[in-house]
């Protein structure tokens, strides 16, 4: 598998894990993991975008969304048999990395958003690739300002947002 340079990489998810967390590759049977096609390899992985919105448009949340980055620049792995990474720019970390939360976006602007997405991962039958471009390019044009109006949500400067 090829490694990308070195460089930060985003993870988010809807539990408050505090400031700092080490997270470990899990499979897709670990109860923990969810936001994974069927049609994906079960290989232990942690999965991470070089964006919050590529992030964003890789999985579906419906709460409060806490965004964590590796606390140093890492090389991630491009992942393999993942149909919807050439628009998430998903990788894949393989050992335990620690992650430092950096911001977190309020349940309103995710409602937004989810409103937008309506799924784009139909239970095994596959992605709509076309109708998630169309998705990250709305989260990119809409996040920063949709951030601008919501007191509740904040993210530290030097975050990619996109």
């Amino acid at each position: 598998m090829y490694l990308t340079k070195p460089q930060f990489f985003y993870h988010i998810t809807d539990e408050n894990w505090g400031k700092k967390k080490k997270l470990v590759p899990r499979d897709n049977d670990h109860p923990n993991v969810c936001n994974r096609c069927e049609e994906e390899p079960n290989t232990p992985r942690i999965c991470v975008c070089p964006t919050v919105a590529k992030c964003l448009s890789a999985v579906e949340l419906s709460g409060n969304v806490r965004i964590y980055r590796t606390y140093r620049p890492c090389r991630a792995h491009y992942p393999r048999r993942v149909s919807d990474s050439r628009i998430t720019k998903e990788r894949w970390l393989f050992r335990p990395t620690v992650f430092v939360r950096v911001g977190s976006l309020s349940h309103w602007l995710i409602r937004i958003m989810a409103d937008k997405m309506d799924g784009f991962c139909f239970g095994g039958y596959g992605i709509d690739l076309e109708r998630q471009k169309t998705y990250y390019a709305w989260v990119c044009a809409n996040l920063i300002s949709l951030m601008d109006k919501d007191s509740c949500s904040s993210v530290k400067s030097g975050v990619s947002l996109v």
